[in-house]
Formats: structure tokens, C-alpha cells, sequence
């Protein structure tokens, strides 16, 4: 979960935006929502040289939240 015009709501003193934000985050191991910062080290794997053997896997940039 990252912030974006779709999640917007969600950060927002609203107490549905605060109840909903706060349940997720308590389902993220990390507790914390992903920052655009978080992809980057991913896309210069997947874009370089080093990833040539890497094939049909799905990366999971979630913060923990897929291993729970």
C-alpha cells in the first residue's frame, strides 16, 4: 500500500480514513506504508544486467504484509 490519489481518504483525519489506515497498518509487519523510494532498488534490479536469469517470479513489495 502506497500513498496515491486512490488512497488519498485514507490520510485524511477522517475516522474512517483513520480506522481504515491504522487496521492496515497493523497487518503490515513493517507498520509503515510503502514510500516510491521503496521501488526503487527493485526496478534497478529488474532493469539491469543482473536480472537476465530472473524469470516468471512475482516480487513482492509489500512490507511483510504477503508473509502473514
Amino acid at each position: 500500500m502506497f500513498r496515491s490519489a486512490v488512497t488519498e481518504w485514507m490520510f485524511t483525519d477522517d475516522p474512517k480514513g483513520r480506522a481504515t489506515r491504522e487496521a492496515m497498518l497493523a497487518r503490515i509487519p513493517l507498520r509503515r506504508f510503502a514510500e516510491p523510494e521503496d521501488f526503487v532498488g527493485a526496478l534497478i534490479y529488474l532493469l539491469s544486467d543482473a536480472s537476465s536469469f530472473y524469470t516468471g517470479q512475482v516480487m513482492y513489495l509489500d512490507g511483510g504484509y504477503t508473509a502473514c
